[in-house]
């Protein structure tokens, strides 16, 4: 089945939504479509589904853009849509992936609504790529929540957020493994990376994290194995501070730097 170019305009209600994806069906396409949202864009449980090119107006009322919820979802395709409009205190995430997926795609998104682009929880296998973010200082523009493995975060540029990347066990659902943050720009914001639990397996590498407002990566608690933070460029050759002995972007305890790129090119030689 095939949604395309049609204004959709969903009801008000929160917990309602202005596309239903029912879990008996498979392989949808949406796409062309601009959705008017003052609850909730979509509510997903199928799998083999692409949304793409679509617009989302979120209006002040709005709580959800996209979200997957009460079933288990794979090879859903997420790529080259736009959100924007104000968002509320309590709007939840433009994406929201919550119970057990696998193989899924965000990719070449436009997020301009001042909240997170994405939220994902229980994920086996999820690349989210080459989107644009204008966050909120409160927000989290990529949210890696608990019980995800295998994550890859590249080629996005992020800034304005509260942290551009948190990997985070917040509502202990379970840590982290296999996540790689590599060749993306996370610029003023207030924290590039944060880190939130002990035993998440991270690896940030050959970004460009230069000008956050706290750090650039952030590990707390300090405890556990360090993240490796290796081949970054931090915004000045003498890499980070004050833990490291630069001036670029901070990083905390915790944090293992060394060494660091000394030109802002991502692909140059680290030493």
């Amino acid at each position: 089945m095939t949604i395309d170019g049609f204004t959709l305009n969903g009801p008000p209600s929160p917990g309602t939504a202005a596309l239903v994806m029912q879990a008996g069906n498979t392989g949808e396409l949406i796409q062309n479509n601009i959705i008017n949202n003052p609850g909730r864009a979509a509510s997903i449980t199928t799998s083999r589904t692409t949304f793409r090119k679509n617009a989302i107006r979120n209006t002040s009322t709005a709580s959800d853009g996209f979200q997957t919820n009460s079933l288990p979802v794979q090879d859903v395709t997420i790529t080259g849509n736009s959100f924007s409009g104000p968002v509320p205190a309590n709007y939840n995430a433009d994406i929201t992936f919550i119970e057990g997926n696998q193989n899924l795609t965000v990719s070449g998104n436009k997020s301009t609504a001042g909240g997170t682009l994405v939220a994902i929880f229980k994920t086996n296998g999820a690349r989210i790529s080459d989107n644009t973010v204008v966050g909120n200082g409160g927000s989290s523009a990529v949210y890696i929540g608990g019980g995800n493995k295998n994550i890859s975060v590249t080629g996005n540029t992020i800034t304005s957020s509260g942290s551009a990347v948190n990997v985070a066990n917040d509502f202990g659902i379970g840590t982290n493994s296999r996540v790689t943050i590599t060749r993306n720009a996370l610029r003023n914001n207030q924290n590039g990376v944060k880190v939130g639990s002990a035993s998440d397996v991270v690896q940030v590498n050959r970004n460009s994290i230069t000008g956050n407002s706290a750090t650039g990566v952030l590990k707390s608690p300090t405890s556990g194995a360090p993240v490796d933070a290796t081949c970054n460029w931090w915004g000045a050759i003498s890499g980070p501070g004050p833990v490291g002995p630069g001036r670029g972007d901070k990083v905390s305890t915790g944090v293992a730097y060394r060494p660091w790129l000394k030109l802002p090119r991502l692909t140059v030689g680290c030493r």
